[in-house]
């Protein structure tokens, strides 16, 4: 079975770029979304995080070999307070609500998890921890 993961990352990276809830918290401009934060990033920025991929089916006498993949989204805000991060996780969550185009795979759950909202240690950044949750099966 081919590992779901690059073509989701890339999947959900072009949904973060294009979504309009998004754009319009980057006031107009094509969100910043990274894998690698360049140095020195500009903020606010969104960073694909870790993801955890596990069986679905394959090992368990099911016909179908899925993947049910939890995947981390970090928001990174220097605007005073915590709102920004909020808005833009918000964003985050109407863009993955679409159906996203994975190749080689199908799309069978899309689901919002959780989100957490962090000052970071350095006392100026709110980051943001965003968790989705994907059931995906070869197409």
């Amino acid at each position: 079975m081919i590992d779901p993961g690059p073509a989701l990352q890339k999947a959900i990276v072009a949904a973060l770029r294009a979504g309009p809830e998004l754009i319009e918290q980057f006031r107009g401009a094509t969100p910043r979304v990274y894998d690698s934060i360049p140095n020195p990033a500009v903020f606010p920025y969104i960073q694909v995080g870790e993801d955890q991929t596990l069986n679905d089916g394959e090992d368990d006498g099911e016909c179908l070999a899925g993947s049910e993949v939890f995947c981390t989204i970090h928001v990174w805000s220097r605007a005073v307070g915590k709102v920004e991060a909020k808005l833009i996780c918000g964003a985050i969550r109407e863009a993955l609500s679409a159906t996203l185009a994975v190749e080689g795979q199908r799309v069978v759950v899309s689901q919002f998890r959780d989100v957490r909202i962090l000052t970071d240690p350095d006392g100026l950044t709110a980051h943001g921890v965003y968790t989705h949750r994907f059931l995906l099966e070869p197409a």
